[in-house]
């Protein structure tokens, strides 16, 4: 049951309570004293959890709570991990466990204590510090009609939480548990094509329609471009990226950017690697692929050394240590 079902439910209960206190009155004096006084605890009791009181209050406990060591770090799993099912992850092959393993090595090395959970959606994230997305493109969606799931996620982070989507788009595509694949959830742009037979109806999907580009705001270019990744390398390797965001006032890269024209004809700062700053939170991207098909092992290394270092520098510097 849904937890606003139960707060609805405790108020009927509470009110159908509430209506026995006249017949109780009617009882020896010292039976129905009793009796209402118990009676009324259980109904404000059922008020109090009915309008969310104590739910609240036990939230903002959890969330102070949250920044003591160790730091609890979340991986999504809901998807396990297959290489060979394609449906589960785009543009990113390293495993959640890899993940994890990296996260550990860069947490020991800042002296920090963490401990580090595979866990799912269905879980409370009021508890975690940070929580990554291994699948890419992909991130695990229980309602494809309201996207709940992201929600979820976005009020994770406007609530303080740190949100690491690994590689891609972010939100490019849905993984339904009922469907058992994912789906294109950007939103369709269409327009009108003359050709030698006649119209043409042309529909393109802009990665900046993705459900959470567009809930950040993120201006978001496909092309191809050699960037730097200074991040964790001394020497830094060059890398390859399909994907940039202009880097509006709310987003900080986390390497050098460079000038690109955008569709309106001005010039702007482009990146692939960034934080983008959200309510008390922030979300952590790397738009750039990671698979085995576009990097070799030694960049790939690179690039998740150097998501699990940034993430663990943030977290560090909201705990002050």
């Amino acid at each position: 049951m849904r937890e606003e079902d139960k707060r609805s439910l405790a108020l009927v209960l509470a009110g159908a309570l509430f209506g026995f206190i006249p017949s109780i009155l009617n009882l020896p004096s010292n039976v129905g004293t009793f009796l209402v006084t118990l009676l009324l605890i259980v109904v404000v009791s059922l008020l109090l959890y009915g309008v969310g009181i104590p739910q609240r209050k036990y939230h903002e406990f959890v969330l102070r709570r949250r920044w003591k060591e160790p730091l609890k770090i979340g991986i999504l799993n809901d998807m396990g991990w297959d290489i060979n099912n394609k449906e589960i992850f785009a543009w990113s092959d390293i495993s959640p466990n890899d993940w994890k393993n990296t996260i550990e090595i860069f947490a020991k090395e800042r002296k920090a204590s963490v401990k580090v959970d595979l866990i799912d959606v269905r879980m409370k994230f009021d508890s975690y510090t940070a929580i990554l997305n291994p699948y890419g493109g992909v991130y695990p969606e229980l309602d494809l009609k309201n996207l709940s799931t992201l929600e979820k996620i976005v009020n994770y982070v406007k609530e303080g939480g740190l949100f690491i989507n690994v590689a891609d788009i972010p939100s490019y595509w849905a993984y339904n548990p009922d469907l058992h694949r994912r789906i294109d959830i950007a939103s369709a742009i269409y327009g009108v094509s003359a050709t030698s037979a006649g119209l043409q109806i042309i529909a393109t999907k802009p990665f900046e329609l993705t459900p959470l580009m567009k809930k950040l705001g993120l201006r978001v270019l496909g092309f191809h471009k050699g960037i730097e990744l200074t991040v964790t390398a001394k020497t830094p390797p060059t890398i390859k990226s399909e994907r940039f965001v202009i880097v509006e006032s709310n987003v900080t890269s986390c390497i050098p950017t460079f000038k690109q024209r955008y569709m309106d004809g001005n010039m702007y700062d482009f990146s692939a690697l960034f934080f983008v700053k959200f309510g008390e939170g922030d979300f952590l991207f790397s738009l750039i692929w990671i698979n085995t098909e576009y990097h070799d092992q030694h960049v790939r290394e690179a690039i998740r050394n150097a998501i699990c270092k940034l993430t663990m520098d943030k977290l560090i510097s909201k705990i002050g240590k």
